[in-house]
């Protein structure tokens, strides 16, 4: 079977695709669509922006931070791990 099709439902891998290709920030889940340009190359020699829209289509109750997420909670850890050595080095080692 397809890993896709597998956790299709979760909740969790949802979340890592849409961060994965950005669709997913602190405040919510958004969709942003470029409008077509003449060229790359015009657009850097008149110096002109790409128009884009952007479409917020859902919130977050309260804003996501990194320490709400796997990786902030590992950092966190880590954080207090190194402030006990930085006590163990003031105490003397003991």
């Amino acid at each position: 079977m397809n890993p896709y099709y597998k956790h299709y439902y979760s909740v969790k891998t949802c979340n890592m695709i849409l961060r994965k290709f950005g669709l997913y920030y602190s405040q919510g889940m958004r969709i942003k669509a470029h409008q077509p340009s003449e060229s790359v190359e015009k657009a850097l020699q008149n110096n002109t922006d790409i128009e884009s829209t952007s479409t917020m289509f859902e919130t977050e109750a309260h804003r996501v931070m990194v320490g709400d997420t796997d990786n902030g909670k590992k950092l966190k850890e880590e954080i207090e791990m190194l402030k006990q050595l930085l006590k163990y080095y003031q105490d003397g080692g003991r």
